[in-house]
């Protein structure tokens, strides 16, 4: 990787070799696709490539940050900067559920205009899997036909969730977890994280350099998600009465799909970790601050059994992202686990 480029994110070393070169080529792809789990830097490098391309410099450093254009990027103001998600509902003051066909495109409607800078014209669709089927129709026929010096990159977390037709006019680019050793390492030797809470974080963040970054700095957030994790696991401990009675304090009125698939990501987890336990790898664990009590449970549940919860858990995910009850989902998967 190229001493040149200024991207200050950990890991994905590939990803970045790969893009860096499309740029010293000036030959990069007219569409991407950004994929791999949450958290783990996908929208990072998707501004720094997008930066990075629209940098004034092209010198010694890119992207220089200095520069007009670097920095009318940074304050989202640069004119053939488009960034598409979803828009907030004024009633509910949340999210809508999916990017809509008219954001697509009003999207369309810019790009086909001539470049105000002569330079690339780039689109960032964060949750790409968010787009609708019309949506998702109406963008196809931008991937159709691309204009000219214009760069489209979706990101999303859930590939199986886009249209295939969308998925084949694209590059496809798979984001894979960072290990735990470089977010160990980046948060001792560049953050000052003392080496305890730094081996805490790098393992429960399960491969999310971007949660990494949010944990150190926010210490009450991390302590806040480790609890969280504590009270998942006593859950399982619990009779089916006590666990009906914790999940109002879970699941409170407005919680959204992200935060209730959130739990169930952290039981997942946890499930994950029961196994690695059972398999004689405890030293691979998530949760490490609870390597006693997973192993006192470990005992009592069969691998089987641990598979079976997790697929549970994997389906009751998939009802939530359909609008399914988000309680009623919680309180018939706390019958079978």
């Amino acid at each position: 990787m190229s001493n040149k480029y200024n991207w200050p994110v950990v890991g994905h070393d590939k990803i970045k070799n790969f893009l860096q070169n499309s740029i010293e080529k000036d030959n990069p792809a007219h569409a991407y696709l950004f994929h791999g789990c949450q958290g783990i830097g996908k929208v990072e490098i998707a501004m720094l490539f997008a930066k990075s391309l629209i940098c004034l410099k092209q010198g010694d450093s890119l992207p220089c940050n200095h520069c007009r254009s670097c920095e009318q990027f940074d304050k989202l103001v640069y004119p053939d900067l488009f960034i598409l998600e979803r828009e907030m509902n004024e009633k509910t003051d949340k999210k809508k559920q999916f990017v809509t066909v008219n954001q697509v495109r009003d999207l369309q409607e810019k790009i086909n205009k001539r470049a105000f800078l002569n330079s690339y014209k780039i689109v960032i669709i964060k949750e790409a899997h968010l787009l609708n089927k019309e949506s998702s129709n109406s963008l196809l026929k931008t991937l159709e036909e691309p204009t000219q010096k214009t760069i489209i990159i979706l990101v999303t977390d859930n590939k199986e969730a886009i249209l295939p037709t969308i998925i084949s006019r694209c590059q496809l680019i798979k984001f894979q977890p960072v290990d735990s050793d470089s977010i160990y390492s980046y948060l001792v030797d560049e953050k000052q994280v003392d080496r305890t809470t730094a081996k805490e974080i790098a393992r429960i963040v399960n491969g999310r350099a971007n949660k990494a970054d949010e944990y150190q700095s926010d210490s009450e957030k991390f302590q806040n998600d480790k609890q969280l994790n504590r009270d998942l696991l006593d859950l399982l401990k619990k009779s089916l009465t006590q666990r009906f009675a914790t999940v109002d304090k879970l699941i409170r009125k407005g919680s959204t799909i992200e935060e209730v698939n959130s739990l169930f990501d952290k039981l997942i987890v946890l499930f994950r970790d029961l196994i690695l336990i059972n398999s004689e790898n405890s030293n691979l664990i998530v949760n490490i601050y609870l390597e006693n009590e997973l192993t006192a449970l470990a005992k009592s549940l069969s691998s089987k059994k641990i598979v079976s919860n997790i697929n549970i858990l994997e389906k009751a995910k998939e009802l939530v992202q359909k609008n399914v009850n988000s309680k009623l989902v919680f309180e018939n998967v706390l019958v079978y686990l």
